[in-house]
């Protein structure tokens, strides 16, 4: 029932659109916080509470939002997909795929640099150090579904046809058998 519905299409569409709504959400997650001290393993194996974390920071305050109208188009392209197909499904997907390196390069060449700074905090507090947050992973997970979204629609996996027996349609295909000759009748049938 599920296999006329969800074709590789739409499922490849509807892995852009979830994938871009992830990105627009990702801006509004904490991504970037400084840790004061150090977590201390006590006698008996008991762990004490984790040290602090301040100067968290919102993942779209690093590159001014920039990454929401990026998440916004690419789930307008996944429903292009979604819906048109063909030759405009291709160009979404090709869109889709140069959005998602842009999101990437900007979460590579911003974000992570930004995040793994510790500021001012290094002056007021001894041992801080800086960690990434679930925003980060968030961010950057989404920019990678972009990518891979993209990728493999426009590759188009959707139009290769399988067999029953598994095979490709293309692997079961031969060489026309030429047909006997007049002489090779007559030798077969006497």
């Amino acid at each position: 029932v599920l296999a006329g519905v969800l074709t590789p299409r739409r499922a490849i569409g509807l892995v852009l659109v979830a994938a871009g709504a992830l990105l627009v959400i990702s801006q509004f997650l904490a991504y970037h916080g400084v840790r004061i001290g150090d977590q201390v393993e006590l006698p008996g194996g008991i762990e004490s509470a984790p040290p602090p974390t301040v100067d968290i920071q919102i993942a779209g305050s690093a590159h001014s939002y920039v990454l929401v109208p990026i998440g916004a188009i690419v789930v307008a392209l996944g429903l292009a997909v979604i819906l048109r197909g063909g030759r405009v499904g291709r160009l979404a997907a090709l869109g889709a795929t140069i959005a998602g390196a842009a999101s990437l390069a900007v979460i590579l060449l911003i974000d992570l640099p930004h995040g793994l700074d510790v500021g001012a905090q290094s002056t007021r507090f001894a041992n801080a150090s800086a960690v990434l947050e679930n925003g980060f992973a968030a961010e950057l997970a989404a920019a990678g579904g972009v990518v891979l979204g993209g990728v493999l629609y426009y590759a188009r996996p959707c139009l290769i046809r399988i067999s029953l027996s598994g095979r490709g349609v293309s692997a079961r295909r031969r060489r026309p058998r030429r047909r006997a000759s007049s002489r090779a009748r007559v030798a077969r049938s006497a």
